[in-house]
């Protein structure tokens, strides 16, 4: 097992960052809490719930999608020796099945995924140790800014693949997207591949009931982010006193996450020794989810200074794994 840590934050550090942040967040207007917030270990295990439901087409979506990604390495892969980087690899079972596909075609494969979570790159670099012997892992254990500048210092003769799966890139803003982009084209050169997977826009109905489910594990994910607040810095947050909505905005083409607060309440938090006043009706964003289109794709890569070359589209059409390369 082998991996590096890079500037990973004490206890304390990422208590004080995340009072920072609560504090920052509650204080706005309108008021937002970061998405980053919902995953702690009860967080983990309610995504897990969201990510087995069936309204939650997007696992399907990408495992159709990645079948014909993996199927099709050969068209924008050269050379024998490959480094596949990845960026938020989760529990790396679409991974697996594209790594798979490259010891197939007898690829010699270094893998590197790059999470926050040691817990998790931990966990990654054990799976794939015991399924994947042939290959060589080794995780980092840092934030992404990090992971980026780490994509230099690997062999330049051997081609790498850049990952970031799983429509994450629809939680960034238009410009966090683009400097995420960018920043990861600057470490490539032209026999490297980036390769990002997006939930395209669809009926709204199968967006909405994906985001609304009717079994209320979504609701509690975003509800547990306020539990984390009363546990962690000290609040008196009543959770009941809040409902979770999710509606998708047609003028933006995501779908909006919300705490909003059923009565007028004012909320103390000990740690702060702060209070924060929130109307009846007031909403707390807490996450985008952006749906895109392929003229929106396009637009991106031409802002990042990148092109798409290749396209891998689930069943319906309705979710596409892009291939990017330097112009």
């Amino acid at each position: 097992m082998s991996y590096k840590i890079l500037h990973v934050k004490s206890t304390k550090d990422e208590i004080d960052e995340f009072a920072k942040d609560v504090d920052m967040g509650l204080s706005a207007n309108p008021k937002y809490l970061k998405s980053k917030y919902f995953y702690d270990a009860k967080g983990v295990k309610i995504y897990e719930n969201i990510m087995n439901m069936p309204e939650y087409y997007l696992i399907a979506s990408e495992y159709q999608a990645n079948g014909r990604l993996s199927a099709g390495i050969t068209d924008f892969i050269s050379g024998s020796r490959i480094n596949i980087a990845e960026f938020g690899p989760g529990n790396g079972e679409k991974t697996l099945l594209f790594m798979q596909n490259c010891i197939q075609h007898n690829l010699t494969i270094k893998y590197i995924p790059i999470d926050i979570s040691k817990e998790s790159i931990t966990y990654i670099t054990d799976v794939f140790t015991k399924k994947l012997p042939q290959i060589s892992i080794k995780g980092i254990v840092g934030d992404y800014t990090h992971g980026i500048d780490e994509l230099t210092n690997l062999e330049p003769d051997n081609p790498k693949i850049i990952l970031f799966m799983g429509s994450n890139i629809g939680n960034f803003s238009n410009e966090e997207e683009i400097e995420f982009i960018s920043n990861i084209a600057e470490k490539m050169n032209e026999h490297d591949s980036l390769i990002i997977s997006f939930d395209l826009v669809k009926d709204i109905d199968t967006m909405f009931n994906a985001y609304n489910d009717p079994y209320g594990h979504t609701s509690r994910f975003n509800l547990n982010l306020l539990d984390r607040i009363n546990t962690t810095l000290g609040g008196d947050i009543n959770l009941s006193n809040f409902h979770h909505e999710e509606p998708f905005n047609q003028e933006t083409s995501c779908m909006e996450s919300y705490l909003v607060s059923n009565v007028d309440q004012t909320i103390h938090l000990n740690s702060l020794d702060k209070e924060f006043h929130i109307s009846s009706g007031e909403k707390i964003s807490t996450e985008i989810s952006r749906k895109y289109t392929l003229d929106y794709i396009d637009n991106l890569a031409v802002e990042a200074k990148i092109k798409v070359v290749k396209q891998y589209f689930d069943d319906s059409e309705g979710y596409a794994i892009c291939v990017f390369k330097i112009n």
